[in-house]
């Protein structure tokens, strides 16, 4: 009985079904393209955001303490083009799991 709260697990009265699964699966069939590309811009912005900590260390590492300035302009560019990257990848990816969610939702109903 620990409906709605977050600190107590709930129990699960019905085991996993796999028919139900892949019944699932058969409402997202018509839509495995725009899956697809959701999950390239994903994968995008999950690799994109793992280069921002590493321009941080080239940063701090190298470019700073050698006062190259334009490094440091160039580092902080490439920073802002990696942010902007991954701020369009998250719109789409996002845009296109909704759409693919609705479809669902009235395809079933």
């Amino acid at each position: 009985m620990a409906r709605n709260k977050f600190d107590i697990d709930e129990e699960l009265l019905e085991k996993f079904d796999a028919k139900q699964l892949k019944r699932l699966f058969g409402y997202l069939k018509p839509y495995m393209g725009k899956v697809f590309v959701a999950v390239l811009l994903m994968l995008t912005a999950s690799l994109l955001a793992l280069l921002d900590p590493y321009i941080i260390k080239v940063a701090l590492d190298t470019v700073i303490p050698n006062g190259d300035v334009p490094g440091l302009v160039l580092l902080a560019l490439a920073y802002l083009g990696i942010l902007a990257v991954n701020a369009v990848c998250m719109k789409y990816r996002i845009r296109i799991m909704s759409q693919i969610g609705q479809n669902i939702i009235y395809n079933i109903r």
